[in-house]
């Protein structure tokens, strides 16, 4: 048999295609076996992947020998000549032994000599049938032998033959499905063949599956990067390319997708020749580009998405005027409607969720479009090392890497896989990832070798280092700089083109930075566009545009960024718009702190810029590494030889270094930068003057400090780049930086014997990447320096004499004034010092606009807190002081008791709340900087799926050991284990305890090397409520909990070589908190055997029982017992309950809030406030309260930034599965639930509240997750392999139980008590019935709660009618409904065990329900009354007497009678006037007195139920009103329903822990558990969330009037739709986009002889399918999908 021959690109073939496994026999035992023996001896596994098939061959020789001869018979048949029938029979029977093969039962095939024998069949012109299948033999072959596409290479021009002039349109289609296969690996050869123009020759007559094979047969034709090609470019594409623009409107997605793909290839070749990109966009691609991105539904995945706004980026950096015609042809309103789904400019902006790769190419695009900040301006210069150009001019600088190809030739990666590798070089990993054409290779960097991930075939590379040539880079910056004119003169000349374009999308910028915590890449890409557009804008235009958004506060925080870019930015940021509009930024800067950040920057201490950073002691000191950068001279540069070297390196070693990172193509890794040495204070004036973009210095008037700069590529900052130093001396214009190479190399070489590379990092550039990044720090000092000079130095000193300007001079006293009051306020001890002060606070948040800097550097927030709280002099009662505030905020009374009652109508004046509220809100924003955490390998582009797939690839190495402490246990004599990274700790202890490791004995064992599955981990592990833990695992000193993953446990506990050894370099001050990147592929993590030991769990903890959920022990007293001994019933006196709104009342955080934050004081006196929104009535008597709404709505509190952050973490697989979540997630949520929304927090709630496969589960069900779920697409993203896409499927396991329709509420109590407390999710389905899955089970969670609702069950208060049991019951169950929802009937003193036990087991079911449906995602259908959620969520305190409305609106209306009179009786003791007696006793109600309207002291309603003892002898008067009124709230609100609702409580707690609901607020809790409430829908609703297939599209007339029938049903229409759809009458909350799977509508086929009209329509409620047929009028359509919601319900059958 042939060699394997894998020329044309980095590609060894794979056989995805054919779906078959080369290895296909690997799993026998003896292989297997021999496999494990292979490894132990230390053999790397993707070795076994070649050898594989080797050995195999030798195991197979003697059976195949069959197969073999049978080929040579086939061989000789086909080449009998004349005999045509011979040949036609052996060619088929060719195809059927090739179709059945594969590469172990076709070993030894002659391929050699049968694909001539095929070819020369295939030229057969006049017998189709022969053509056809000598083509598809070859087909075949290439699918069983994928090695054989080396020799069918030679069939490429009889194929594109079949395609020029088509006789036989089968023959032509199967040419195509070859080509196809083919140009995988051969595109190159179909390219010389000029395969391209005729595989689109005739495409418009081929079948939709040829054109898609014959259109990426043409991307893959594009592919081709080797040089001659690109130079006949003319001769190769120039014909074809309108053909493909044209294809572009093409109506087939994989066609599109293919075209797109095209270009994208051909833009990444061409990209430096911007002559040949012209000829590309020529015939209307970028209109076409425009028209794909805006077609809806969308035509494209999200990867081509990005894949087509990449192309359009490198056109317009490469061909700037292609970039002004597409500002003049309206990209703006087609970028703001991929950002905000409407194109048109209003005010509220709604940013579309996207991926942080699509925001960072839109964002990149945005910045294109705008003219290139001028390079030889000294205030940009510093961006020249911080930014890699993306074309030749400084983007040549990057190493070139290439491969071996089979004739020993070396052939480049193409560009964009050549700059990843270079990055992961460049950070130290060991290894890289790229993914061409949908495979995945592994660049090992140790062994340069690249592995085919599928096969295992292995190829040499190699590095090539850049070439120096100055005089060409200078040519090409001449070039560069003529360039931008088209873009400049479009700014300069277009004026209104530009300002709409700025105005349409500057806000969205900005609002982009915002929400994209965690993606530092979009964030510094955002800065850019931003940066340009304020740059070429007219100060006209800016204040403009500038005027609704807080632009300096925005600066203000980016100066307080731990990014060194994102400072360096805001700086530059702040210098350009103080030089544009001095006059309003001058005020504006001062007020919201900019200048303070600024003057922050010179400060020594700094955290990113400071100069003094502590050295640990005991090493050398700092000062031999920062000399030489500090003072910037050339003498101090060069080190004196008495420096010990090694001591200067180790002294970086210890400090922490972040691995850089790129976040997509032309992103520059580091934050690397330079400063001008010659850098003049004043200077920047200069740098504004007129640029006129032809030569390289600014033309113009001289500045007043007359300073000119030129800088030019080969001076200072050229030899700034840190690519070029270390790598050759530097040019001779400067002296070297780091003293002679000779000095560096016996650095390097003292340290890692000459190699260069530690640990595998290159540390020439870490060093100079180092002292590049404190010449940025220094560049950032001095042009702090130079802006605090420049604009605030005059004013510092006239500030106090030029009251002029009032206006201004008061905007600037504000601080003053606030420090005063906040002073006032923390020292007063007199109520009208205090009263003042607030007064004043209130006037000057209403009035003025604080900034928040004002608001944080007052101490008001302090001073607030403190008086707030409880520490204050006692003789300012708290509530007198609480009370107070109330009233000047928002003008409720200041006395306990006053005349009017409270309604808040009169006290609607809550503004100077809502503006404090506010401003606190900013305040937070803009200090928080709580940790964003992202997996990111350096090298990868599309997030996530590459860490995932790393993830899938590798497995930890685990030692494991007995601990010492322990010597009952078995020792381990075993090898290492491989261990699953994402499995948990305690897959290892039931590895041990499968292995009898758990028992105490000593007979030893030899252990092969095993390895451990996540499999293993699958949630299984409380299936048996009894299992004890019966190990513990440590890794070090530390216990590692059950649930954590094994990557988690070694890398938190294990040792230093966890940390990645670039990681050891850097200072923890230079890192960068807004987005914590964990280098996955750190080295030392997966190189290094981890010990884990194990002991056994001591005998004392195997016996206690552990609770299920942390039970609480409610005590349940007899009611005989408990009456002897209870106040509330000998007395009638309550018993104390504590205040909800002292939980509030607290100056400090919890101490569960442990993670440190600027914002969390600020965040303390919010939730204060929220407090005080919220529980304001428990501060008055409850008589004179007729509301008790919030203050304020809850939306006023939510803080979008911290969202936006909450939200970016929590779509990232890989923390999830790593359990690397950060804890400010759930403390914030806990603390502070106000500041998430709802659907945050129930996102939140999803992924921590349960185990990790549900929160997988949620995640994919949401479509949060679009890398795992669509498994490797097409267009050759970064997506995951199949089987690692499988791996990181959640693994939920199921449980089926199969129930009777009839008496199915004891059936549900026997399944809830059985399997409530399990895992595994619960499937339904009904005995002789053939629906099974989600529509069934839906349906059996909605008919238990209907059943729990049935009257005779006695458990809920209704309507008087159904109240009593004696009345005849009818033959259908009636069902309790209560208007105000459900609430449970009382229970009283005197009332029976039996049937309060009874009551008690249904509510502790109705519990477990409630937690089950929960945590398996499933919907209710229980209309609880609110207050029975406060019960549920622990807050029973917060109940009040307003909360009767909710139970008993009549008695309510009798009861709020009654509370007037009490009212009046308070307000007359209260006056203490003589003659109160009188005046009490002359009260009537309804001119009645209250002794002769007869009432006891019984409750209303319930005649057995007494309300104290002896209460049925109590008569009400007008003394012992309040306790009446009291006793009735009480037992009505607590005591009559304390057992059921503990009951319930009991029972969801025994599911999982109710502390998990804290995140909500009762009045949330419905949706939670029941879904959305009723919202009619719109057409347009409709249309975006519901899909169509088999045979109708959103243009069918049937899907259009269907829409229009379903926007106008009513609730209960609505109801029985979703039943009848989907099982549950309730949407989850989101409405039906939520819906999961999406509602389907197809097209139900009927009988050609019978009318469509007389079918009804069927579902499939597992898949949310409607099928619908085609009806003749709306009238029909709306009859028939009545009946069938009304008929089809309660039953699954075939439809």
């Amino acid at each position: 048999s042939s060699n394997p021959a894998k020329p044309g690109g980095a590609d060894a073939a794979t056989t995805a295609a054919a779906g078959e496994n080369p290895d296909g026999e690997l799993d026998e035992p003896d292989m297997s076996r021999l496999q494990a023996l292979l490894e132990a001896r230390g053999l790397p596994s993707h070795f076994f992947g070649t050898l594989g098939p080797r050995v195999q061959q030798i195991l197979h020789r003697s059976v195949n020998n069959g197969t073999s001869s049978k080929a040579q018979q086939l061989l000789q048949g086909m080449q009998a000549n004349g005999d045509e029938s011979r040949q036609l029979q052996s060619a088929i029977e060719m195809c059927q032994l090739l179709v059945m093969g594969n590469e172990d039962t076709l070993t030894g095939f002659p391929i050699k000599v049968v694909v001539p024998a095929l070819i020369t069949l295939l030229r057969m012109e006049h017998n189709f049938d022969m053509m056809n299948h000598a083509c598809r033999a070859l087909t075949y072959m290439m699918e069983a032998l994928p090695r054989s596409s080396a020799v069918v290479v030679d069939a490429v021009p009889v194929f594109l033959e079949k395609l020029q002039s088509i006789q036989c349109m089968d023959v032509a289609e199967q040419s195509l499905t070859a080509l196809e296969m083919l140009s995988r690996q051969h595109g190159s050869s179909i390219l010389r063949a000029n395969g391209l123009s005729a595989c689109l020759l005739y495409l418009d007559f081929f079948s939709l599956p040829a054109q898609r094979n014959a259109l990426t047969v043409a991307a893959n034709c594009c592919y081709v990067a080797s040089s001659e090609q690109r130079a006949d470019f003319n001769k190769y594409f120039a014909t074809s390319i309108p053909l493909l623009v044209q294809k572009l409107t093409h109506h087939d997605k994989k066609c599109v997708e293919s075209v797109c793909l095209c270009f994208a290839r051909l833009v990444d070749n061409y990209h430096s020749e911007a002559s040949i990109l012209q000829v590309i966009a020529e015939n209307g691609l970028l209109e076409n580009f425009q028209n794909i991105l805006i077609v809806t539904p969308p035509l494209i995945g999200s990867n081509t998405f990005v894949m087509v706004i990449r192309t359009m980026c490198l056109l317009c950096s490469s061909c700037p005027n292609l970039a002004a015609q597409l500002v003049r042809n309206n990209i703006a309103e087609t970028l703001r409607y991929l950002l905000c789904g409407s194109a048109s400019d209003s005010d509220e902006i709604e940013l579309v969720p996207r991926s942080p790769q699509e925001l960072y190419e839109i964002t990149s695009l945005i910045g294109e479009l705008m003219p290139r900040l001028p390079r030889d301006d000294p205030m940009f210069s510093v961006d020249k090392t911080l930014k890699q150009s993306s074309r030749g001019g400084s983007g040549g600088t990057v190493a070139t890497w290439q491969w071996k190809a089979d004739d020993g030739s070396w052939k480049s990666y193409s560009r964009h896989d050549n700059r990843m590798v270079e990055d992961a070089h460049r950070t130290g990993d060991v290894e890289a990832n790229i993914l061409v054409q949908g495979r995945v290779y592994i660049l090992d960097f140790n062994v340069m070798q690249q592995v085919n991930e599928d096969t295992g075939h292995s190829r040499a590379i190699r590095r090539q280092p850049e070439k120096k040539d100055q005089g060409k880079v200078m040519i090409k910056t001449e070039s560069e700089s003529s360039l931008t004119d088209a873009r400049v003169s479009l700014v300069k000349e277009d004026v209104v083109v530009i300002s709409q374009f700025v105005r349409s999308l500057f806000t969205l910028l900005y609002e982009v930075y915002g929400t994209s915590a965690g993606s530092p890449a979009v964030r510094h890409k955002c800065l850019r566009a931003v940066q340009r557009m304020v740059y070429y804008a007219e100060p006209e235009l800016l204040r403009d545009v500038l005027r609704n958004l807080s632009v300096s506060s925005h600066i203000a925080s980016m100066l307080s960024s731990n990014d060194l870019k994102v400072v360096v930015g805001a700086l530059q940021m702040a210098m350009i718009l103080m030089n544009k509009l001095p006059d309003v930024f001058e005020v504006y800067f001062t007020r919201q702190g900019v200048t303070h950040q600024v003057e922050q920057l010179l400060n020594p201490n700094h955290k990113v810029v400071g100069t003094s950073q502590a050295s640990p002691p005991g090493t050398a000191t700092d000062s031999n590494v920062s000399t030489p950068v500090f003072e910037g001279g050339p003498s101090s540069t060069e080190p004196s030889p008495s420096d010990p070297m090694p001591g200067r390196l180790s002294d970086m070693l210890r400090r922490k270094y972040p691995p850089r990172r790129s976040a997509g193509k032309r992103m520059s890794a580091s934050s690397l930068a330079s400063t001008p040495e010659d850098t003049h204070p004043k200077a920047f004036a200069a740098s504004m003057a007129t640029y006129d973009g032809t030569t390289d210095t600014p033309t113009g008037p001289k500045s007043k400090s007359g300073a000119c700069f030129r800088t030019s590529a080969t001076s200072f900052f050229y030899n700034l780049n840190p690519t070029r130093w270390g790598r050759s001396s530097t040019s001779s214009s400067q002296p070297s930086v780091l003293g002679s190479p000779h000095s560096l190399g016996s650095m390097t070489s003292q340290t890692s014997s000459g190699s260069g590379r530690i640990k595998g990092i290159d540390f020439n550039v870490l060093i100079i990447f180092k002292i590049a990044r404190e010449k940025v720090k220094q560049w950032v000092r001095d042009q702090a320096k130079t802006f605090l000079d420049q604009y605030f130095s005059t004013n510092m000193a006239t500030d106090a004499l030029s009251d002029d300007d009032s206006s201004s001079v008061d905007q600037r006293s504000l601080l003053h004034q606030l420090t005063t009051i906040a002073q006032a306020l923390s020292t007063c001890v007199d109520m009208s010092v205090a009263c003042k002060s607030l007064k004043s606070l209130c006037e000057i948040t209403s009035t003025s606009d604080v900034s928040s800097f004002e608001l944080q550097h007052s101490g008001i927030v302090t001073a607030l807190l403190d008086s707030g709280d409880v520490l204050q002099p006692p003789h300012l009662p708290r509530d007198d002081r609480l009370r107070q505030f109330l009233n000047i905020f928002t003008g409720l009374p200041v006395s306990l008791l006053c005349q009017e009652p409270i309604s808040l109508s009169e006290f609607s004046n809550v503004e100077p709340l809502r503006n404090l509220v506010q401003k606190l809100t900013l305040c937070v924003s803009q200090l928080e900087q709580f940790p964003v955490k992202s997996h990111d390998l350096p090298s990868a582009p599309g997030r996530g799926s590459q860490a995932l797939n790393f993830f899938a690839r590798h497995q930890l190495k685990c030692q494991l050991q007995r601990h010492p402490d322990c010597s009952t246990a078995k020792q381990w004599h075993g090898g290492p284990v491989r261990v699953d990274p994402l499995a948990l700790v305690q897959a290892i202890e039931r590895y041990l305890i499968a292995r009898g490791y758990a028992a105490s004995s000593s007979s030893d064992q030899s252990e092969q090397t095993k390895t451990i599955k996540p499999s293993a981990s699958a949630p299984s592990e409380s299936s048996s409520r009894e299992k004890r833990h019966r190990l513990e695992l440590y890794v070090g000193h530390n216990k590692l909990p059950y649930n954590m993953t094994v990557y988690q446990a070694v890398k938190q506990f294990g040792d230093d070589h966890g940390k990645s050894s670039t990681s050891l370099l850097m200072s923890s001050d230079e890192r960068d908190t807004d987005d914590e990147h964990v280098a996955i592929a750190s080295t030392g993590l997966w190189k290094t055997t981890h010990i884990i030991r194990y002991k056994l769990v001591p005998e004392s903890d195997v016996h206690k029982p552990q609770s299920a959920g942390g039970k609480r022990s409610s005590q349940k007293i007899s009611p005989k017992l408990s009456k002897k001994i209870d106040p509330l019933w000998i007395s009638g006196n309550l018993p104390n309950s504590k205040r909800p709104l002292n939980d509030y009342l607290k100056s400090k955080m919890t101490d569960s809030f442990m993670t440190k934050d600027t914002s969390k004081e600020v965040l303390c006196l919010t939730r204060v406030i929220f407090g005080l929104t919220r529980y304001w009535h428990t501060l008055y008597a409850p008589s004179m309260l007729a509301t008790d709404r919030l203050l304020l709505p809850m939306s006023e509190f939510i803080n979008t930034k911290l969202s936006a952050k909450c939200s970016r973490q929590l779509q990232d697989p890989l923390m999830i599965m790593t359990g690397e979540l950060p804890s400010w997630l759930s403390e914030v949520a806990h603390a502070c639930p106000f500041v998430l929304p709802f659907d945050i927090r129930q996102l939140l709630f999803r992924v921590v509240s349960f185990d990790r496969d549900r929160a997988m589960q949620h995640l994919l069900d949401s479509g949060l997750l679009p890398d795992i779920s669509s498994g490797s697409s097409s267009a050759g993203s970064a997506s995951l392999t199949q089987d690692a896409s499988n791996r990181f499927l959640p693994k939920i396991e199921k449980k089926k139980c199969s129930v009777k329709r009839e008496n199915l509420l004891p059936q549900a109590e026997k399944l809830m008590a059985d399997h409530g407390h399990t895992r595994s999710l619960l499937e339904v389905q009904y005995e002789g019935e053939v629906g099974t899955g989600l529509g069934p089970t839906l349906e059996f969670y909605t008919l238990v709660s209907h059943e729990m609702q049935r009257s005779d069950l006695g458990l809920w208060r209704s309507d008087e009618n159904s109240n009593s049991f004696n009345a005849p019951v009818a033959m259908e169950t009636s069902f309790v409904h209560s208007p105000v929802g459900l609430y449970p009937l009382p229970i009283g003193r005197t009332s029976k065990l039996g049937p309060i036990a009874k009551a008690c087991s249904k509510f502790r079911f109705l519990g477990r329900l409630f937690a089950k449906a929960v945590m398996d995602g499933r919907l209710l259908d229980v209309p609880l009354s609110m207050i029975c959620y406060k019960w549920l969520v622990n807050q029973e305190n917060s109940i009040t007497w307003l909360d009767l409305e909710q139970v008993d609106p009549g008695m309510s209306l009798t009861f709020n009678k009654l509370k007037r009179l009490l009212h009046q009786r308070l307000l007359i003791e209260q006056d203490g006037t003589d003659g109160a007696q009188e005046r009490i006793n002359a009260i009537t109600m309804d001119g009645c007195r209250l002794e002769d309207l007869g009432l006891d002291f019984l409750l209303p309603g319930f005649p057995n139920i007494e309300l104290m003892k002896f209460g049925a002898k109590t008569s009400l008067t007008i003394e012992n009103l309040d306790k009446y009124l009291s006793l009735i709230a009480h037992w009505t609100l607590n005591e009559g329903v304390r057992q059921q609702l503990d009951a319930m409580r009991d029972g969801f707690q025994s599911v999982f822990p109710l502390q998990a609901i804290d995140y909500f607020y009762p009045e949330e809790l419905d949706q939670l558990f029941c879904g959305a409430r009723y919202q009619p829908w719109s057409e347009r609703e409709l249309t975006d969330s519901c899909r169509t297939d088999h045979g109708y599209s959103h243009e069918s007339e049937a899907v259009k009037t269907l829409f229009r029938v379903l926007s106008q049903y009513d609730a209960a229409e609505q109801r029985a739709f979703l039943q009848f759809v989907t099982g549950s009458p309730h949407l989850p909350v989101g409405g039906l986009r939520a819906l999961h799977p999406p509602l389907t509508v197809v097209r139900k086929t009927c009988d050609e002889n019978t009318s469509s009209d007389s079918y009804l329509p069927s579902v499939m409620t597992c898949v949310n399918y409607l099928k619908l047929p085609e009806y003749s009028n709306e009238n029909v359509m709306r009859e028939r999908l009545h009946k069938a919601a009304q008929e089809g319900q309660k039953s699954f059958l075939l439809s």
